[in-house]
């Protein structure tokens, strides 16, 4: 049986990321979440450090649906 999951961040806004750790905080089956940051945002190393406090945020989802060029 399934005893506990990571919730995937999908959203592209940042403080979605945030939301989204608040939700997990409070439900005992989340044992991580892994957020949605650009690496090549400006901002980025901001936001990772912001987030990466968190003790549930265990990692960044890179990329989306777009096609970049």
């Amino acid at each position: 049986g399934v005893s506990a999951c990571v919730a995937v961040e999908a959203s592209p806004w940042v403080e979605d990321n945030r939301w989204l750790l608040d939700v997990a905080a409070k439900a005992p089956a989340v044992a991580g979440v892994v957020g949605r940051l650009d690496p090549a945002d400006e901002a980025f190393p901001k936001h990772l450090a912001r987030f990466a406090k968190a003790p549930l945020f265990c990692g960044i989802r890179v990329g989306s649906a777009e096609v970049r060029r």
